[in-house]
């Protein structure tokens, strides 16, 4: 087996039909390994109906709730490819993602491989992302900086591919929200050789009400420098000076995107006070040293669970 594309899904009977149609147009081997929190809706049934017609698509059905993070996991460690690639519920893959990426990592022998995307907004055409860049082979380091940058490769998880045996080995970053970039952070570290292609592969569908960036939530921003700030845990665990400069020199672009956060979660409710301690944390990034879990910071317990050892 070439690829496997794992899907996290709750509540998805009406969108996966399109990301179902979209995985039987892939030109390579590959197999869709679906895990499915409990739902409300039919998905269960709507899917086993689905896989006793596909055998490559297969099903795993958790038992209690387990979340994004959670059920990829699980499909990790149930996928049969050489390589994985992750895409949500909701969204759909362009037809020559499995050709273009399998054979992007055959030409360079790369660890992961990662694409441009398209957006859709409602019934509208799918466009192009803008910021596609161009062909970059870079090593661990590059590619982390990159990734930090977040400016052509990008934050997602769904826009890239991975060697199998490399994710087994990563820490599992334990997150409720915006837990792809430290993920892939930690999946990149691993990495000897990773390539970005600027080729659209893969189409976003925007704007969903069910989808975790449309809910209201105070809470968005702490979350979100909970992220940040688990990445600069891996970097000081790894006592790696060179990791931990990239993680120090994107100080302001996380604290531009964090500021947009603030924002959101000041309409949803977060007082401007709680939302100054928040801005205030993220100064802890450009620090040398491992943030204490003894101190009374009033996140301890998020930053405990975000990053688990890798035995």
């Amino acid at each position: 087996m070439d690829l496997s594309f794992v899907c996290p899904c709750y509540n998805s009977k009406e969108s996966l039909p399109r990301l179902i149609a979209s995985f039987e147009k892939q030109a390579y081997e590959c197999e869709l390994l679906i895990v499915c929190d409990p739902s409300k809706d039919g998905t269960e049934e709507y899917l086993l109906n689905v896989a006793k017609e596909n055998p490559k698509i297969r099903l795993i059905i958790n038992e209690k709730r387990l979340g994004i993070m959670g059920s990829r996991l699980e499909g990790i460690k149930n996928a049969k490819g050489d390589y994985v690639a992750f895409v949500d519920a909701d969204d759909f893959l362009d037809e020559n993602f499995s050709k273009v990426m399998l054979e992007t990592a055959k030409e360079y022998n790369a660890d992961a491989v990662d694409c441009s995307f398209y957006v859709k907004r409602g019934d509208k055409p799918s466009k192009k992302n803008w910021l596609g860049g161009h062909l970059m082979v870079m090593d661990s380091y590059k590619a982390n900086k990159e990734l930090l940058k977040d400016f052509v490769v990008r934050g997602f998880l769904w826009t890239k591919m991975f060697r199998r045996t490399l994710l087994l080995k990563t820490p599992y970053i334990r997150l409720e929200a915006f837990e792809d970039i430290a993920f892939v952070y930690s999946v990149f570290d691993k990495c000897h050789k990773v390539v970005h292609i600027p080729n659209p592969l893969y189409h976003y569908v925007k704007g969903n009400e069910g989808s975790a960036s449309s809910k209201k939530d105070p809470g968005r921003a702490m979350l979100h420098l909970t992220s940040f700030l688990s990445v600069h845990r891996y970097a000081t665990a790894k006592n790696d000076p060179k990791l931990l400069k990239i993680v120090q020199k994107s100080y302001f672009r996380s604290k531009l995107s964090l500021l947009y956060d603030l924002d959101r979660s000041i309409k949803d409710g977060l007082s401007k006070e709680d939302a100054k301690k928040i801005k205030g944390y993220l100064k802890f990034m450009k620090q040398d040293i491992p943030i204490s879990l003894d101190t009374d910071y009033g996140f301890e317990s998020l930053l405990g669970a975000s990053l688990v050892n890798e035995d």
